[in-house]
């Protein structure tokens, strides 16, 4: 549902900022009269001279052309200017007059025009329409006339720059936040696994540099699980990498359900695999690891056609103050070893 003076409301254009804008350009309500006069005297007898004209001199200037080389465009924006000086000055006080000139803005803020260009486009509009204003009249209706164009052209102007440059800050805040937006997820994207939607290697052993240095500050218990998928190569030999794919992902799913959000996950290569414990001793994550093996090994996985185990191997290591990061993974890939293919 399209909001009445949707541009009048964009920009903040209520009844009381509409009189206060009237009131810097020195426009009243007898000039309403003069808009009148303005009209019936200047501007329908030579409407489509004053708009010819106007043409003629963007058309001479080649700046325009970037934005305005297109003819049909071009015989629309005529129509549309011929519309726009026929109304000149018509009820400049209502939220109508000041809804269509802050529309003006927003639409030559969008074709990109600079507004250098926009200025000078409507100060040759001015010049033309005094230029029509004949010099027979007597010389205080000629100067009630000009005095009302320069004031009414200044106030169109003024509104269109207004939602010209709101507009133009409007597109910059969403370019931003589309880079935000973007920044973000190249972020998360360059941090993750691709297939498995998990921490991967880089982001899992930063993840325990930081968990050991908190540790050392804090004096916390902090342990990691290695854990290797054993059978998966078989699987991918026997049904192919499609499924064996399939499967390391419900597993992985599997395995995330059971951490919760408090403990992380990573791929440190291949089929192995980094689960962060912070807070738990080596019985502690022992049992852990052991509640997770039989997690695992007695659940029936059905992907596609296939019902499908998986085995795994785990290696818990208790971080110790003050050694390596791969003294840690060097002491979990050692128990990981130890404890492969045995059943617990």
């Amino acid at each position: 549902m399209t909001v009445r003076y949707q541009y009048c409301h964009a920009y903040g254009f209520d009844r009381e900022k509409i009189k206060e804008r009237l009131r810097l350009f020195q426009l009243t309500k007898s000039d309403l009269a003069t808009s009148q006069k303005l009209q019936e005297l200047v501007i329908q007898p030579n409407s489509k001279p004053i708009i010819n004209k106007f043409y003629s001199y963007i058309g001479n200037h080649r700046e325009y052309q970037l934005y305005l080389s297109n003819e049909k465009i071009l015989e629309s924006l005529k129509e549309t200017q011929l519309a726009y000086l026929i109304s000149l000055g018509h009820n400049f006080g209502s939220e109508d007059y000041f809804d269509m000139r802050l529309r003006v803005g927003v639409a030559h803020s969008r074709i990109g025009m600079p507004l250098s260009l926009y200025e000078c486009a409507y100060q040759q509009l001015r010049s033309l329409i005094l230029s029509y204003v004949p010099s027979e009249f007597e010389e205080e209706t000629v100067e009630e006339l000009r005095s009302f164009v320069l004031k009414i052209i200044s106030l169109d102007m003024s509104l269109a720059i207004d939602s010209y440059m709101e507009s133009n800050v409007h597109q910059l805040e969403d370019s931003i936040d589309k880079l935000v937006k973007k920044s973000k997820k190249l972020q998360y994207w360059s941090e993750m696994d691709p297939l498995t939607n998990i921490l991967n290697r880089t982001t899992i052993l930063k993840s325990v540099r930081n968990a050991m240095l908190e540790t050392h500050k804090k004096n916390n218990l902090f342990s990691i699980l290695m854990i290797d998928f054993d059978n998966l190569s078989l699987v991918n030999e026997k049904h192919g990498h499609m499924v064996g794919d399939l499967l390391l992902k419900s597993a992985i799913e599997v395995i995330k359900a059971l951490l919760g959000e408090a403990d992380k996950i990573g791929r440190y290569g291949g089929d192995e695999f980094i689960i962060m414990l912070p807070g738990k001793e080596d019985e502690n994550a022992t049992e852990f690891a052991k509640y997770l093996y039989l997690s695992i090994s007695e659940k029936i996985f059905e992907i596609g056609k296939h019902k499908l185990e998986i085995h795994l191997s785990f290696g818990v290591s208790v971080y110790k103050e003050g050694e390596s990061l791969p003294d840690l993974l060097n002491r979990a890939d050692k128990s990981l070893l130890e404890n492969r293919h045995q059943h617990v």
